[in-house]
């Protein structure tokens, strides 16, 4: 297939990397020639432009690896230039905002949005790797006028990346779990990073403290607008971790030890049941 990526980060970039070596023509597309030109000549595209028109008219998949406002900037700007019948897709990490945007304009391209749940605390396309996918879950978000076969190409390019498991859900669904699983622990560890005792900390580190904050290291311009977009559902995660830490500290307020041993043991179960 002829695939235009929009945007070569950390995300495009190691779509590129992957995706060509499944022989398909690889347009690359961003702002910063010198990305471009590194793609190229390396073989990791085949064609380059800086301007995404002529790219998406050609294109049977367009995929869009852009902060979601850019994201939401191009496809106002480029809605009618994508080729009839082809598919749009992204990586932006909230869905529904931009399905609505879609179902407003007049586009020929139906939209079929994907989400690798794969990524580094570090961005850009020297960061981006063929493997970054692998075993990645991987969420599809389709449009209600998408057809079988284009979701199943989707799928399909999901399986060339090297994802594990495929799951297709609303764009309601995704942006509600993301929230969970994505978004809020970068919430508590940019947190915790943020303590007055961060810093004076590090002669008393071990492994989990290390795994739980690598994720503060974070970009701020993608993930606070992430944040913004999906507020709803990532202000009810809050919340509900929120109601955790309450019942946690009474807990202990009250040195009801026995009651915090039940509910750690029922947590533990919880685990379990789920990962074992």
């Amino acid at each position: 297939m002829k695939i235009a990526i929009v945007g070569l980060g950390l995300i495009g970039g190691s779509m590129a990397r992957r995706l060509i070596k499944q022989g398909h023509e690889i347009t690359g597309v961003d702002v910063d020639e010198s990305v471009l030109n590194t793609a190229k000549s390396k073989g990791i595209i085949t064609h380059s432009a800086t301007s995404g028109e002529a790219a998406i008219a050609d294109a049977d998949v367009t995929i869009l690896c852009l902060y979601f406002d850019i994201a939401i900037e191009f496809l106002r700007k480029n809605g009618h230039n994508f080729k009839r019948g082809s598919i749009l897709t992204d990586c932006t990490g909230v869905k529904t905002p931009l399905m609505k945007l879609c179902e407003t304009l007049e586009m020929n391209a139906v939209y079929v949005g994907m989400h690798p749940m794969a990524g580094l605390e570090k961005c850009g396309f020297e960061q981006s790797s063929e493997h970054l996918f692998d075993e990645a879950n991987f969420l599809i978000t389709p449009s209600n006028g998408a057809m079988e076969a284009q979701i199943n190409i989707v799928e399909a390019l999901a399986r060339e990346l090297n994802c594990g498991k495929i799951t297709r859900c609303t764009p309601e669904e995704h942006d509600k779990m993301v929230a969970y699983t994505s978004q809020l622990p970068h919430v508590l560890a940019a947190c915790i990073c943020n303590s007055p005792n961060f810093g004076r900390h590090k002669s008393f580190v071990g492994n989990s403290f290390a795994d739980y904050t690598r994720i503060a290291c974070i970009n701020e311009e993608m993930w606070s607008q992430l944040f913004v977009r999906n507020m709803p559902s990532l202000v009810e995660a809050i919340s509900l971790l929120t109601d955790e830490l309450s019942i946690v500290r009474d807990m202990l307020v009250r040195e009801d030890e026995g009651q915090l041993r039940e509910y750690l043991r029922k947590v533990r179960e919880k685990y379990e049941a789920v990962y074992y």
